[in-house]
């Protein structure tokens, strides 16, 4: 709620650029923390991640449609809004299949022995930390690459004039 509109306020006076690229940069920080984090299990830290999160999500959530806007001829800026929402429904949609794809494959076994006899079986629906940490590697490696790639376009300049 505070950082889209600083975004906004950040792209009039220096352009969209650099508060996505910022965005990009603080959200891999975050998801390396998370994984370095989740076998440590601290509430206060989880609360600075997430807090820290919440900046880089308004950032980049208000810099990416000013970019889309800047991009795009005028009469196209409502396609290019639909556009924005059906990539980001389904880059939200292949990250939760990745997590529990992750998830799935590390599940909690449970240890049960009666009369002499044991047994390990794992726990439908329970997961152990592994699958999140992985999760969080991958997401963070993913968003890296996209940080680097070179696509070809001159940068938006989110209509400042030079």
């Amino acid at each position: 709620m505070i950082f889209g509109p600083v975004a906004g306020v950040l792209a009039r006076r220096i352009g969209a650029r650099i508060p996505a690229i910022i965005a990009c940069v603080v959200m891999i920080g975050v998801g390396i923390g998370f994984a370095l984090a989740t076998p440590h299990y601290s509430w206060q830290l989880f609360g600075v991640l997430n807090g820290l999160f919440g900046i880089g999500f308004g950032l980049f959530f208000a810099a990416a449609s000013i970019l889309m806007v800047d991009a795009l001829p005028e009469e196209q800026r409502g396609i290019g809004s639909g556009m924005l929402g059906v990539t980001i429904g389904i880059g939200s949609a292949v990250g939760a299949a990745i997590m529990a794809a992750f998830q799935s494959a590390n599940p909690i076994n449970a240890e049960v022995s009666a009369m002499g006899r044991g047994a390990t079986q794992p726990i439908p629906q329970v997961f152990a930390d592994q699958g999140y940490v992985l999760t969080f590697w991958v997401m963070s490696g993913l968003a890296l690459v996209s940080l680097i790639m070179r696509h070809g376009r001159r940068p938006s300049t989110a209509g400042i004039v030079h």
